[in-house]
């Protein structure tokens, strides 16, 4: 790893860092809200499969 590429991490965890402490609760509500829908729409889509494999065997 290069120098330019050591500076890169460091100023991007720094950006990291900083968004973090900024938008903390903001973000993790954010985030949880993104999760559930993940999760609701694997799970439909589960749910969906299983009914159609039923369905047609």
């Amino acid at each position: 790893m290069g120098a330019e590429e050591v500076l890169t991490v460091i100023s991007n965890v720094g950006i990291w860092r900083l968004l973090k402490a900024v938008g903390r609760s903001r973000q993790r509500l954010g985030l949880d809200a993104q999760r559930r829908r993940l999760v609701r729409s694997i799970v439909a889509h589960e749910e969906r499969r299983r009914v159609d494999s039923e369905a047609h065997p």
